[in-house]
């Protein structure tokens, strides 16, 4: 009979000690990495395309352009604080496609996403008379973030190479 209770006494502890713990459950750890990147610089090169499910632009015919989503996202558990990104236009790198001219697109100078958000929309707005003129190019230009004001940046993931096919958007 004291060797039962004893068992129970011990079990009674083992179990106490093994469903309590001193650290914080795993969904309550800021784990990972918290990187600043484009989800669009996945693709290369990112195509523009209408077409539904997948649509990586729209046209605006109200306002007479093309406007291509692109996006900053923050990775990893941390808190969501906000932060800002330069955004810059460089010359694409995609084969058998011409630079497309700085006068024909606008893009912002800089994006920020506010606290409590992970991620950020943002568009880079194309003239769509000049590509309605110039519909059998092909254009290219490179879209990077840069200085971000909180996190890091992931660099892999900073650059997006966009492809613009007239032909195909305008038809």
């Amino acid at each position: 009979m004291k060797n039962k209770t004893l068992l129970f006494i011990i079990l009674g502890i083992g179990y106490a000690l093994a469903f309590t713990s001193c650290e914080k459950p795993d969904s309550e750890i800021e784990w990972g990495f918290a990187k600043i990147y484009m989800p669009q610089a996945n693709y290369a090169p990112y195509i523009t395309t209408t077409e539904q499910p997948g649509a990586t632009c729209r046209i605006d015919q109200t306002n007479n352009e093309l406007k291509i989503y692109l996006g900053v996202y923050r990775s990893g558990l941390q808190e969501l604080k906000e932060f800002s990104v330069d955004v810059v236009a460089e010359p694409g790198q995609v084969e058998n496609a011409v630079d497309l001219p700085a006068s024909v697109y606008t893009l912002p100078a800089q994006v920020t996403c506010p606290d409590g958000n992970r991620d950020v929309t943002f568009y880079l707005k194309v003239d769509l008379a000049f590509l309605q003129e110039n519909i059998d190019t092909d254009y290219t230009i490179a879209v990077a973030i840069q200085n971000p004001t909180n996190y890091e940046l992931n660099e892999d993931l900073s650059t997006t190479q966009i492809l613009i096919k007239p032909s195909e958007l305008l038809n």
